[in-house]
């Protein structure tokens, strides 16, 4: 009978996804839904930008409204 030549033949790493199908009956338990573990947050540059827009814009008003004077 003949062998095949194991050192001809790539090496496929641990991590690498076999194709193998596997169940889901253990993570379909978790009563969580789409969406549980998502958070509303405003990103913190947002209020230094509105608070920089607000001061240019009052500025622009009182400049205006001085020059009408």
């Amino acid at each position: 009978m003949l062998q095949a030549d194991r050192s001809l033949i790539d090496r496929r790493p641990r991590d690498e996804a076999t194709g193998e199908v596997l169940p889901l009956t253990g993570k379909m338990l978790m009563a969580t839904r789409m969406g549980d573990k998502a958070q509303r947050t405003k990103p913190p540059m947002m209020d230094e930008k509105k608070a920089k827009l607000v001061m240019s814009f009052v500025v622009t008003v009182l400049i205006i409204f001085l020059n009408a004077v």
